[in-house]
């Protein structure tokens, strides 16, 4: 595995939508459900690898800023719910998940079409991580709380969730720090940095981090928890062999070149037979062809 495919950079730059707006309904209001992940556009072709993986969605690219975007609407949300109740999110986003879930039953059974439905779906969404709009706020004040999920803290899992932060560019990044310096021949003082960063509501996850790598050190700053490590020696010996091994690309599609096949692959797509051969390596073969990519759509 070499990024985690299992939970497909959710941890990091996926999002769980929960819409509400005015419409000219028996209630008043229409509710959209939407699954979706966010990249920088040089991390398009990642995003198509996810939507081949699913077989739907769409991916649009924004007209004024360098973001492109995965998104897949109600009718296609039954294959992404599925796939989280099969690899569970490790961090806190996993509450968003299961109250988008108990939204999406409500939707289907065409209960948002009915005032007290309607409610239900109001009342969810405001335990989720963005809460209501004051438009909201002001039009559903009886609404009965709902606790958010608890998750507890957990450790890492394994290696590919880590690989995955860096697949998607998502919650990981590989500084060069470049500062003047008045105690070196050259006037510069270069640092290098590798970090992890997650809600402060991780706190716990990043920081086993530093049990994981036996190095760095975490630090929190506003809503953000970071995984810091700075140490020259750190980064030679312990994170960059970690990436040599894992490095970053997607686990599905073409290898990264001809080679000997030597064996089944242990993914359960279409495997290369038992002999050599050209093709791509271990794991899963060519997936469904993409869907269309579109302009970003307005909100």
């Amino acid at each position: 595995m070499v990024y985690h495919r299992d939970r497909l950079h959710t941890d990091g730059e996926g999002y769980f939508s929960i819409g509400i707006s005015k419409n000219k309904n028996k209630v008043g209001w229409q509710v959209k459900l939407e699954f979706g992940i966010s990249l920088h556009e040089k991390d398009r072709a990642l995003l198509e690898d996810i939507q081949k993986y699913f077989s739907t969605g769409n991916i649009f690219i924004h007209p004024t800023q360098k973001i492109i975007n995965y998104r897949v609407l109600f009718k296609d949300l039954e294959k992404i719910i599925k796939h989280f109740d099969q690899y569970p999110l490790i961090t806190q986003k996993l509450a968003d998940f299961e109250l988008f879930k108990l939204a999406y039953k409500l939707v289907l059974n065409k209960e948002h079409l009915k005032l007290e439905g309607l409610k239900k779906v109001v009342a969810l969404k405001a335990t989720m991580n963005k809460g209501l709009s004051d438009q909201l706020r002001a039009a559903f004040q009886d609404l009965i709380f709902i606790p958010r999920p608890l998750v507890e803290n957990k450790n890492i899992p394994d290696l590919g969730w880590i690989a995955g932060c860096f697949a998607a560019t998502a919650e990981g990044c590989f500084f060069v720090n470049i500062q003047k310096s008045v105690t070196t021949k050259s006037g510069v003082n270069i640092q290098l940095e590798f970090n992890i960063s997650q809600h402060k509501r991780d706190e716990q996850l990043v920081a086993s981090l530093v049990k994981f790598w036996g190095c760095g050190n975490t630090y929190t700053r506003g809503n953000i928890c970071r995984f810091r490590v700075t140490n020259l020696t750190d980064i030679t010996i312990k994170i960059i062999p970690f990436f040599k091994v894992k490095f970053i690309r997607p686990p599905w599609g073409p290898g990264p070149g001809p080679g000997p096949g030597p064996g089944p692959g242990p993914g359960p797509g279409p495997g290369p037979g038992p002999g050599p051969g050209p093709g791509p390596g271990p794991g899963r073969g060519p997936l469904p062809g993409p869907q269309g990519v579109a302009s970003y759509p307005p909100d």
